[in-house]
């Protein structure tokens, strides 16, 4: 399936896209999009444009899998979402980035191990 990490280095620094079907409350408002290399805030926005990563679509499929099939998905990072890198958490204002509290203090395996209980107990239902 391709994703950013398909086209871009994956590394520590962690792009995060605020799911935009409700209010966004800590890491369960956000689903992890990538890791990468880059640390810089204003590159990493712009790698993470839909016309840089995803420019003929290629990336829809990843957007769907990572937000859900009924979920509101988007390909291009925009406000409210976030940047969190070794050196803090940042989130995309409206006029570039503003530091945030690192409510991410999860690490990416235990998110995924998170998301993977979470869906357990969705399906023992």
């Amino acid at each position: 399936m391709y994703s950013p990490n398909a086209l871009y280095a994956p590394g520590t620094t962690e792009v995060w896209y605020a799911k935009r079907n409700g209010i966004t409350y800590g890491i369960e408002g956000y689903v992890l999009m990538a890791t990468l290399a880059e640390k810089n805030l204003e590159t990493v926005y712009s790698m993470m444009q839909g016309e840089a990563w995803s420019p003929k679509g290629e990336g829809r499929d990843w957007v769907v899998f990572r937000f859900g099939p009924d979920a509101y998905g988007h390909t291009s990072m925009s406000m409210g979402d976030i940047i969190r890198t070794p050196e803090g958490t940042y989130r995309v204002a409206g006029f570039g980035f503003e530091t945030v509290p690192d409510t991410f203090a999860i690490g990416t395996a235990e998110y995924e191990g998170l998301v993977k209980r979470i869906e357990a107990a969705r399906q023992s239902r």
